[in-house]
């Protein structure tokens, strides 16, 4: 009997959970109810409002919501929308507002995102973005690459137009994107530059943006080789993003500038090709102040060009300039522009192993020699002369890149400075002298011979290298000296003094040094003076001597030795 009892309680349960979980009606039965009566269509409103707590699952959702634009139709149709114009936006929220629980922006389409949030009202919305917020903060960044960009950005475009004025949603909607763009590319190193991209269009933060700066900062200086050339694409990724997105007068520039600029140090070092495009978009980032600091760093920047990093350097400063002119920051045009025009000289000169004296005839047949050296640890020098006649020197050789031409000038205090044109091609040079030197204006020749190159040098130090020494030394073609050559620092600096014994020559010397702070050459104070152009240490053999040889006007002179006969006296 209990038995029977039990049954009978378990069949009046069942039917009750099963009347209970069929209470709302499906749609395509409110479908056939609401096509002729507006009575009717309010009552199915009211009662699937009432109902509207029933739906179970996603999909039972996702038809009542696809409902919801027949009944709009209807009420616009039997002029209920007149009479109650809140009703069906009422049921249409309430819906939304039980179905956002199964919304995923991992899962769901932008499509699928929109056509809920139209349906939503401001108090509704605002809950689904602090759901939104909360489903997505511990997600795994693996899960963050499907439709989640995709679908904040159309959320935040949706509140954007509809919602205007209502800046804490958007505000909301800002902060959501911003902090899972923070956290996906806190790994940026692990990211492809489409999947950076993605997301850095939603970091638009101020801290976040300060913040990423920093860390591409700290990886850009901290990473091997291997991960330089994908840091490098995020951070003119990042200036492009900047540029597009951020006011100049916003205080990120000041970051961004230090960044950009060892991006620009290390893709030259390292020979990364960088995009002109975002380059430029870069620098139109920051600035006025920025720009000119930029500018002024990257004419101090020194770094060791090869012949296919120095095309990069010369395009860059190409941009660089064309931005600063854009910003009629003319001055700083000007630095930029000798900096280039030195840089390309020195580096395309040193590369193309054009270090050498030249045989020159003018349209007299007369013979000239020209002796192009490196002068300065960055520079070329020039010497020309003819044989038995005048003799002129020319400090700096620089590059036109609107002629396409070198050109050399003199550097005289309170005199006419002159200069001259030379184009080389191979072997062969034509030299043009616009001021006209000893009657000639045009010479044409080729190289004559190379100067030596100096085996690797031992390294000396100024401290080392202090001392006197003394020895026969060529300073021009068959011409010796007996000299004494002393050398010792004056400040930082190393200087010294070269005397000829068997006359009354005196000549004093500057040191100058390669980039790894070795001696590799002493320059007289004046070389239009002096028979010496240039004393060049061509190898340290011992501790005790010194092998030089020098560059004269008839060219270089065979590599001396010079002993070690004391210390400072």
């Amino acid at each position: 009997m209990k038995l029977l009892k039990s049954l009978f309680l378990l069949s009046l349960v069942l039917v009750t959970f099963s009347t209970g979980a069929l209470a709302i009606e499906s749609p395509e039965q409110i479908r056939t109810r609401i096509t002729n009566s507006p009575v009717t269509l309010v009552e199915e409103v009211m009662k699937l409002y009432a109902e509207a707590d029933e739906i179970s699952d996603y999909e039972m959702f996702n038809e009542y919501l696809n409902l919801l634009t027949f009944i709009e139709e209807k009420a616009v149709d039997q002029g209920v929308d007149k009479i109650h114009p809140d009703l069906v936006s009422n049921l249409a929220d309430k819906l939304v507002s039980h179905g956002m629980r199964w919304i995923s922006l991992i899962e769901h389409s932008e499509e699928e995102i929109t056509s809920l949030m139209v349906h939503m009202k401001e108090p509704t919305l605002g809950v689904f973005l602090d759901q939104i917020d909360y489903k997505l903060k511990y997600v795994s960044v693996d899960y963050l690459f499907t439709n989640v960009p995709q679908n904040l950005l159309a959320m935040r475009e949706f509140i954007e137009t509809n919602y205007s004025k209502n800046h804490y949603l958007y505000d909301k909607s800002l902060v959501i994107a911003s902090e899972l763009a923070e956290k996906v590319l806190g790994q940026s190193v692990f990211l492809t530059i489409s999947q950076y991209d993605t997301w850095l269009v939603h970091l638009l933060d101020e801290t976040a943006l300060v913040n990423e700066i920093y860390y591409q900062y700290g990886m850009l200086v901290s990473e091997g080789r291997d991960v330089l050339e994908s840091m490098i694409q995020q951070n003119l990724s990042l200036g492009r993003h900047l540029s597009e997105n951020i006011d100049v007068r916003h205080p990120v520039s000041r970051y961004y500038s230090d960044l950009l600029f060892e991006t620009l140090r290390q893709a030259l070092h390292y020979e990364i090709e960088i995009s002109t495009e975002s380059y430029r978009k870069s620098l139109e980032f920051l600035s006025p102040l920025d720009l000119d600091n930029y500018a002024e760093a990257f004419a101090a920047l020194d770094v060791e060009l090869s012949s296919s990093s120095l095309e990069k350097y010369i395009r860059l400063i190409e941009v660089t300039i064309q931005v600063l002119h854009v910003q009629g920051m003319l001055p700083q045009v000007g630095r930029l522009q000798n900096i280039a025009e030195r840089q390309f000289a020195f580096s395309w000169l040193n590369l193309s192993d054009y270090e050498a004296s030249y045989e020159l005839i003018d349209s007299q047949n007369r013979v000239w020699k020209m002796i192009l050296f490196r002068s300065q640890a960055g520079s070329f020098s020039l010497s020309l002369s003819r044989i038995d006649g005048p003799h002129i020197f020319f400090n700096e050789v620089r590059y036109s890149f609107e002629d396409q031409v070198f050109y050399a000038q003199t550097q005289r205090v309170n005199e006419r400075q002159d200069f001259l044109e030379f184009r080389l091609d191979r072997h062969l040079i034509n030299v043009n002298i616009p001021f006209s030197f000893d009657g000639a204006t045009q010479l044409n020749g080729q190289v004559l011979s190379p100067l030596p190159k100096a085996p690797q040098l031992t390294r000396l130090f100024t401290g080392e290298l202090e001392g006197t020494y003394s020895g026969r030394l060529e300073v021009a073609q068959g011409v010796f000296w007996e000299v004494e050559l002393s050398l010792f620092k004056v400040g930082g600096d190393l200087k010294g003094r070269i005397i000829n014994k068997n006359g009354s020559e005196e000549i004093a010397l500057v040191g100058g040094f390669n980039r790894d702070e070795e001696l590799f050459f002493l320059n007289p104070d004046s070389r239009d003076r002096h028979e010496i152009q240039q004393l060049r240490l061509f190898k340290a053999e011992d501790e005790t001597a010194l092998r030089f040889y020098t560059v004269n006007k008839d060219g270089f002179g065979n590599p001396s030795s010079l002993q070690k006969t004391g210390g400072l006296q």
